[in-house]
């Protein structure tokens, strides 16, 4: 995930930057890159803290977040954004936005360690284990 953020920062911070248009297809290469890793990740995490049993729903669930709310809302506030303060504005503030968030997940996930194990109990009878999502590309191998 800190890759992703750390591609999103870059590529809306080189979009705050552009005075020539053509340069958004040099640009738009990252968009494969930053969309590809990011929904692989989402689908890998929702997948790894899912219970037993219930990972496919758990993926759908949070696709459906993502496409549903999470676009609708993007787009109403980086709309609104971009109306008032301009595109070079918004993107900026995104880019820093994402980079902040990268060096923030970066810092939570060296803090934690890749090993805090949750167990959930319900009425004393054990009924999931997992363990928090590691870094990307790493499988879980509990």
């Amino acid at each position: 995930m800190s890759l992703v953020l750390l591609a999103f920062g870059i590529r809306f911070l080189l979009y705050s930057f552009l005075y020539n248009p053509w340069w958004c297809l040099p640009i738009e290469l990252l968009q494969g890159v930053t969309f590809g890793l990011f929904y692989a990740t989402m689908a890998s995490y929702a997948s790894i803290v899912a219970p037993p049993g219930t990972e496919a729903t758990v993926q759908g669930l949070v696709g459906a977040i993502f496409e549903g709310v999470g676009v609708s809302l993007g787009s109403l506030i980086g709309g609104t954004l971009y109306d008032q303060q301009g595109g070079s504005f918004t993107f900026r503030m995104f880019g820093i936005g994402s980079l902040v968030l990268c060096l923030l997940h970066f810092i939570i996930q060296r803090l934690l360690g890749k090993s805090l194990n949750y167990v959930i109990k319900a009425k004393g009878s054990y009924v999931a284990h997992f363990t928090l999502p590691p870094d990307e590309f790493r499988y879980n191998e509990t």
